[in-house]
């Protein structure tokens, strides 16, 4: 048994395809976005791989309290050292 085809069947054939057309377009659009975003996120992750090195290079506070320490004792030194010089 033939089904009998519906009269705007060509019509609405035509209004699919130039709506296929419109997605195909938006879809390409959307690819060349997701290229660049993948681009950057590269480059912002070399950024932050870079960062995590130069902050793995800081002093840390165990290593801080000595070298104050020691300025601060050097400090008081001198400043004794030019108050008896001053005071003699």
């Amino acid at each position: 048994m033939d089904t009998p085809m519906p009269p705007d069947l060509p019509e609405r054939v035509t209004v699919l395809e130039k709506l296929l057309e419109r997605m195909d377009r938006r879809l390409d659009r959307i690819e060349q976005q997701l290229s660049d975003l993948a681009h950057r996120l590269g480059k912002l992750s070399e950024r932050v791989e870079n960062m995590a090195g130069q902050v793995a290079q800081l002093p840390t506070m165990w290593q801080l309290i000595p070298y104050t320490l020691g300025a601060q004792v050097t400090l008081a030194g001198l400043l004794f050292a030019a108050f008896k010089l001053g005071h003699s």
